[in-house]
């Protein structure tokens, strides 16, 4: 490698690094600006976080620091916090991942917020998620023929992808435990189960293997009973708090897709030719473009809104005993 290409490689690897994203911050902070600096683990994050945000007047200026991941955030963190009370305008926007069970979270703070589920993904799978696709997206409404068993079909589907993917995310949990180091967003869940029209939610050949492979773990052993522990705890949480987000949006948006495609074949063979297509699928539905929709529309979890109370009550507070000590 040559002189100028070592350069290249040492610029792409430092553009990321806690250090280079501490520097930016350092640059862009200013007392004499109202914008507040929103630390975030990637650019969906970004994406869904901006409009939550700007629902409260008090933060409507917004400098976002894209970090790679939560441990480049929590790193952040740390550097900010050693420069104690010098900056004030700044948040860390994290996703609860599975660091609850394998005893690896982050604390919270006035200036941390933690997901209530694995991820701000994970908020936008329910029954009023869909509700908001099929009225705006879709342009069905509540007595339009099929909405309401396309709402309790969803129910079942969702019931039955959870079971499948359980042992999955007990083997991810399993990983991230032991110190594996498993790539999940190498995982291509296409590869590992389909959709049918039926509903039903069928694992293809050698998803286990498949899903090892993707998430680039080298050879192991399970040993004990460690395994089957987490497989219990996993069937008394909530599935929001133990499945990817990212996954949850795959199936949310293959549900929805498969599901309407499946109704407008249904009706395009009892409708007369040269009559429009009662029911019409968007480009929006593609896989994991539904966020730009939700983002919008759905009103942000109750902790976040409390989160964000607490934070502009601190920022007040603290403006009030400068003026005082002036």
């Amino acid at each position: 490698m040559d002189y100028y290409s070592d350069w290249k490689e040492y610029l792409n690897d430092s553009a990321g690094s806690k250090a280079a994203i501490f520097h930016e911050f350092r640059i862009n902070y200013s007392n004499e600006d109202n914008i507040h600096h929103v630390f975030v683990e990637g650019h969906e994050d970004r994406q869904v976080y901006a409009p939550m945000l700007n629902n409260k007047s008090q933060i409507q200026d917004l400098n976002f620091y894209v970090c790679k991941g939560k441990k480049r955030v929590s790193q952040v963190r740390e550097k900010i916090e050693e420069e104690g009370e010098k900056y004030k305008r700044y948040l860390f926007l994290c996703d609860r991942d599975f660091d609850d069970f394998s005893k690896t979270q982050i604390s919270p703070s006035i200036n941390t917020y933690i997901t209530d589920y694995y991820s701000i993904e994970s908020q936008f799978v329910n029954k009023k998620s869909l509700k908001i696709i099929l009225k705006d997206l879709v342009g069905m409404n509540k007595n339009t023929k099929y909405y309401n068993d396309i709402l309790l079909d969803f129910q079942k589907v969702y019931k039955k992808f959870c079971d499948f993917i359980m042992p999955f995310m007990a083997f991810s949990i399993y990983m991230k435990s032991n110190n594996m180091k498993p790539t999940f967003n190498n995982v291509k869940l296409k590869e590992i189960f389909k959709l049918e029209d039926n509903l039903e939610v069928l694992p293809l050949d050698d998803a286990p293997n498949k899903y090892i492979k993707m998430c680039n773990v080298e050879k192991f052993k399970i040993e004990g009973n460690d395994f089957d522990k987490i497989l219990n705890l996993l069937q008394r949480e909530d599935p929001l708090i133990w499945i990817r987000g990212k996954f949850l949006i795959y199936l949310f948006e293959l549900f929805v897709s498969n599901k309407v495609n499946f109704i407008r074949k249904k009706l395009k063979k009892a409708q007369d030719k040269g009559k429009p297509l009662p029911l019409k699928i968007p480009r929006n539905l593609e896989p994991f473009h539904c966020i730009d929709t939700l983002s919008a529309r759905i009103e942000p979890a109750k902790s976040f809104n409390q989160f964000l109370d607490t934070y502009i009550a601190h920022l007040q507070g603290f403006k009030t005993s400068m003026h005082t000590i002036a």
